[in-house]
């Protein structure tokens, strides 16, 4: 049987009469890649297949499950004796301490940081830091983030509907590649134009 993109929305259309599935299917997403997820739900959500704030809710149980699923595999990991002793030096510790004060910032801003959530979220729950803290910053971050990011990815789709017709879906997998690979080109970029920066630095010294 040919597989193609007429095929996945067919799929979905399918089970337009159950959001629940859909829903399922937008949560298993986001412990993949959450802001395509995002982008993706969206888009789904343009196309009747889901109600918005459905496709909302489901985001934001995915997202922050997956959070809080982070946090749990770094205090998981504390509770080993090598892992303990290794927390124990005098530069962990410093670490500890840096980003117990830090922790709000940190976590909003791996929340935008490609790459960083992972890293960040994890040594929360390594360090041990409050779980009550950790969870209400990650909370109000979920819920701004992926409504702003879903918001306006709806508003484009609608617009990329009314405008384009039958080349929405085409434009709409655009979106969430581009929200795949976007940020960590950037990333790239921001590096090599720091590298140029610095050895035009060391050439003029």
């Amino acid at each position: 049987m040919e597989w193609d993109l007429g095929n996945f929305i067919n799929l979905l259309q399918a089970q337009a009469g159950n959001p629940f599935i859909i829903m399922g299917l937008i949560i298993i997403a986001t412990f993949i890649l959450e802001d395509p997820a995002t982008v993706g739900a969206a888009l789904v959500a343009v196309e009747g297949l889901i109600d918005p704030y459905l496709a909302l809710i489901a985001l934001y149980i995915g997202i922050f499950v997956g959070d809080l699923g982070l946090y749990g595999l770094g205090r998981l990991s504390s509770k080993y004796w090598r892992v303990r002793d290794f927390l124990k030096r005098k530069g962990m510790v410093a670490t500890s301490n840096w980003l117990d004060g830090w922790m709000v910032q940190a976590i909003i801003g791996a929340r935008f940081a490609p790459g960083m959530r992972l890293p960040t979220y994890t040594a929360c729950g390594l360090f041990r830091l409050s779980f009550t803290k950790f969870a209400l910053t990650t909370g109000i971050a979920v819920f701004f983030w992926t409504s702003a990011l879903f918001a306006v990815s709806y508003l484009a789709g609608e617009f990329v509907v009314m405008q384009l017709g039958e080349w929405r879906w085409a434009i709409g997998i655009g979106l969430v590649v581009a929200t795949i690979f976007l940020p960590r080109l950037l990333k790239k970029l921001t590096k090599n134009m720091a590298f140029v920066t610095k050895q035009k630095a060391m050439t003029n010294n």
